[in-house]
């Protein structure tokens, strides 16, 4: 009888777990919806993703509000902290990031629309989507570009992916050459990744030896 109880705890243990709430995304419509922050750069009209843990914002088209050329790049992103909200001044958040965004070489994703790909109302991650052909975010360097980089039609696409219940949001890049016949051939091997702007208070972490 003893060892039928101590089941029956575990089970009422386990099926009483709380399920984490929804990932959201959708365009900000007033600035109480924003992160805020020292370094906070976001504004109505830019695109929001929070699963209740986390948030982060990214820019609408336009020029960039850091340091950077395009819009469409991650701009605020900053726990759930329940922060006072004004109307007039937004919300007094925590955000000390400055700017992220994907580089092919010395190009950038000089984005032609930021959408929400899926709202999170489903249950399944929350999607902000970026999408637009490239664009040299170093004006110097347009003909080393010109060079390095195939003289084909790219077309970016950018994902900003978050999942309920997550501590980390992830991002997947899609480089895609929609000419029907050329191919990409590349003279070089061509870095690619991101470029993170880091503002004043924000320390980085890099594990091993720097």
């Amino acid at each position: 009888m003893r060892a039928h109880l101590l089941l029956l705890g575990a089970l009422t243990a386990v099926s009483c777990k709380p399920t984490p709430p929804s990932a959201t995304a959708f365009q900000i419509q007033s600035r109480e919806q924003l992160i805020g922050g020292r370094r906070a750069l976001s504004d109505v009209g830019d695109f929001k993703i929070s699963n209740g843990i986390i948030q982060a914002i990214v820019q609408n088209v336009g020029t960039s509000r850091g340091f950077g050329a395009f819009g469409g790049s991650l701009i605020d992103v900053d726990l759930v902290r329940g922060a006072k909200v004004s109307g007039a001044t937004g919300v007094e958040g925590n955000d000390h990031f400055t700017e992220m965004f994907p580089a092919f070489f010395l190009q950038a994703v000089e984005p032609s629309k930021v959408e929400v790909a899926n709202d999170g109302t489903d249950g399944h991650p929350a999607v902000l989507r970026v999408s637009g052909p490239g664009g040299d975010f170093v004006s110097i360097v347009k003909a080393l570009n010109g060079d390095l980089i195939p003289k084909v039609p790219f077309e970016y696409q950018v994902e900003y992916v978050l999942e309920p219940g997550k501590h980390y949001m992830k991002i997947a890049v899609t480089v895609t050459n929609t000419d029907p016949v050329k191919e990409a051939g590349f003279p070089l091997a061509i870095p690619f990744g991101f470029v993170t702007l880091l503002g004043e208070g924000q320390g980085l972490f890099v594990p091993g030896e720097a």
